[in-house]
């Protein structure tokens, strides 16, 4: 199993994997993603996790610019391993991997948004050392 940077061939097979992780077949017309912008962005990370040529897991992540920090702060934006390849650490060796690339960009820090009823996920973060900070508030426009 390796962990590597996506590229934009990678783009049909984790959009299938999104479509498991969100449950929607949404992700099934290419037409509904900024993938291909993403996977060429400075200030964005994809990487996947994969073995034999079958894509187990992903992991995103974006900068953003704070003013009361001298650093990027980044997000992961999204953070999925499928259900056959769970409970084997793949979802550690993810967060460890970004959590590297961002320091060796100088990011100043990472932090991550969860739902309030993904009580196993919010687990999995403080086991891999984030602390919970507070709530987060969302206004669609």
């Amino acid at each position: 199993m390796i962990i590597r940077r996506a590229v934009p061939a990678d783009r049909k097979r984790l959009l299938t994997l999104y479509a498991a992780f969100l449950e929607t077949d949404r992700f099934a017309d290419m037409k509904h993603d900024s993938f291909l912008e993403i996977v060429e962005s400075k200030d964005h990370l994809v990487l996947v996790a994969e073995d034999d040529d079958r894509l187990m897991g992903f992991i995103t992540a974006s900068a953003r610019l704070v003013v009361r920090y001298p650093h990027p702060i980044w997000q992961i934006d999204e953070l999925y391993v499928d259900a056959d390849s769970r409970g084997h650490g793949l979802g550690g060796k993810l967060i460890k991997e970004v959590e590297k690339l961002v320091r060796s960009r100088g990011g100043g820090g990472i932090y991550v948004q969860s739902g309030y009823q993904h009580e196993p996920a919010h687990t999995f973060y403080e086991h891999n050392g984030y602390e919970k900070r507070g709530h987060y508030f969302l206004k669609v426009l």
